[in-house]
């Protein structure tokens, strides 16, 4: 008979709720929520400020999710059949919306794309990120190129997690995506929407922040209604196999959150400069 990575039998011992895992799980999230609003409220997190850290968030979220994609459904060629059908579909829906949703104009867009759009409209600098794309392409390692990109430290503490994260195995991955992002995401979006004011761009003139808004009401809309389902089923599928399997990935989705904290923290350090003044 063969092997079903969703069979009951396997997940018959994952942690219990008041496990310590599952504890500081919560404790994670309740601090993420926390510091966001307290930075908000202190008028710290401003879309300018955000703009420095947030595209770091978005560009490794895109590397963490096709890492998973990398080993849920392989590219081979000859082609070979994926291990997980269901996982691999699901993987690969989700891959299809990031890469290639329709964007505000209505054509094709990848949501880390139309991300540094909407910041450049603000008016907000995005070189720091752009020379860590542009130099990876000329074949820079990663670990030169975020060293060289003048990103805030926060920033590069971030990154650095996530790629640890991404050489960890498939089920910490699967954690630190499906608990770590697509389920927190949605909230605080909701709660930068609401936060969302007149704000004057970084060059002193006003700043189209349309697109910012449409980049939020897109993720709490295909986050909260489909992907965060979709990741939820895939983490059953890969992380409920067994109590240490459940544990440790656990522990990845918490190192993730605890990063995100330390993100939002960051924000009140940002120096920020003018996209004409790099």
């Amino acid at each position: 008979m063969g092997t079903d990575h969703a069979t009951s039998a396997s997940r018959q011992s994952p942690p219990a709720s008041g496990s310590p895992a599952r504890r500081s799980l919560v404790c994670c999230r309740r601090a993420l929520l926390d510091v966001e609003r307290d930075k908000r409220e202190e008028g710290q997190a401003t879309e300018p400020r955000l703009s420095v850290l947030s595209p770091w968030a978005v560009w490794d979220f895109m590397s963490l999710l096709k890492s998973i994609q990398a080993e849920v459904a392989p590219v081979s060629l000859p082609w070979k059949p994926p291990a997980d059908p269901e996982s691999a579909r699901l993987i690969n829906e989700i891959v299809v919306s990031e890469e290639g949703d329709e964007g505000p104009d209505g054509r094709p867009i990848s949501h880390f794309q139309a991300y540094l759009q909407a910041m450049k409209a603000a008016g907000a600098a995005t070189f720091p990120i752009e020379h860590v794309t542009s130099a990876l392409d000329m074949g820079v390692a990663l670990s030169t190129a975020i060293a060289e990109s003048h990103a805030p430290a926060a920033a590069k503490g971030f990154v650095t997690t996530t790629f640890a994260i991404i050489r960890a195995p498939l089920h910490c991955r699967v954690a630190a995506f499906t608990l770590g992002r697509e389920e927190v995401i949605p909230k605080m979006f909701q709660n930068a929407i609401a936060g969302v004011g007149p704000s004057p761009a970084l060059n002193g003139g006003p700043a189209d922040l349309s697109g910012f808004l449409w980049y939020l009401d897109r993720h709490i809309s295909i986050d909260g209604d489909r992907h965060a389902p979709m990741a939820d089923r895939l983490f059953t599928r890969t992380c409920l196999i067994d109590e240490q399997t459940h544990t440790e990935s656990l522990g990845a989705a918490c190192r993730v959150l605890e990063q995100r904290i330390a993100l939002w923290d960051g924000v009140s350090e940002v120096r920020f400069s003018c996209t004409q003044c790099g």
